[in-house]
């Protein structure tokens, strides 16, 4: 497997700083563009003590009980199952 090129400390701590601040999202674009893999930032992170409420700011979907599934009607109308 063939490494690519060695980060300085001041790269490292670029991309820290963006995936920190802005999310993955800005950072995968910047670790690509420093010839380091996408995911590089997010290791960079855990790797100094931060949690994973920084990844990929705003992608989070919190679904409702039903989430528009018209399964959920079927068993509503059905009743509770008798074992």
């Amino acid at each position: 497997m063939k490494r690519g090129p060695k980060l300085t400390s001041a790269q490292r701590q670029q991309l820290l700083t963006c995936y920190l601040e802005q999310g993955y999202d800005a950072a995968k674009p910047l670790a690509e563009s420093l010839g380091v893999h996408a995911k590089y930032p997010a290791r960079l992170a855990r790797k100094n003590g931060h949690t994973n409420n920084y990844r990929r700011k705003g992608r989070a979907v919190v679904r409702k009980g039903n989430s528009g599934d018209p399964r959920w009607q079927w068993a509503i109308e059905r009743g509770p199952v008798v074992a």
